[in-house]
């Protein structure tokens, strides 16, 4: 209806509508925050890392091992073989624990061609011992250089 003026009088709006304008504004806001903060780069802890974090602890378990070894076969609980055996046993499984190298299930050609100077001397020496005929070698010869291997495994590029 005309006024007295002849306008018509403006028309009032839903309070709704303000609302909604309110609610849309804060959704972009919230939308250029969260944005950045979900999609931006993390910090990648690789494998290797990892492995790296937790040389210590590993080095200290097959240091025990290895000497449980040696305690073992001083109390002839184990032959010079059995001996052997474990310890060839330890030493590829701590290879393949803080490298991630398959040592478990190489052969000592394919560990010559890893060229893995440490690991391949040790495991040449324990073969004598485990597959040999008769029973021969040290133990704790073969326990010194198991433990050496151990020692100086961080100088192997993971």
């Amino acid at each position: 209806m005309l006024g007295d003026s002849g306008f018509f009088p403006p028309v009032q709006y839903s309070p709704v509508w303000l609302l909604v304008a309110v609610l849309l504004v804060a959704i972009v806001v919230v939308w250029f925050i969260l944005v950045p903060l979900f999609t931006r780069p993390r910090p990648i802890i690789s494998e290797a890392t990892a492995r790296a974090a937790m040389a210590p602890q590993i080095r200290a378990r097959y240091d025990t091992l290895i000497a449980d070894v040696a305690i073992a076969h001083a109390r002839a609980e184990l032959t010079n073989r059995q001996a052997h055996q474990r310890l060839s046993a330890l030493v590829r499984a701590f290879a393949h624990e803080t490298s991630g190298y398959p040592a478990s299930a190489m052969t000592l050609s394919e560990l010559r061609a890893l060229n893995l100077h440490g690991l391949t001397a040790a495991v040449e020496q324990f073969y004598p011992s485990e597959f040999g005929v008769a029973d021969s070698g040290s133990v704790a010869a073969s326990a010194a250089e198991a433990r050496r291997v151990i020692a100086e495994w961080s100088q192997v590029p993971s």
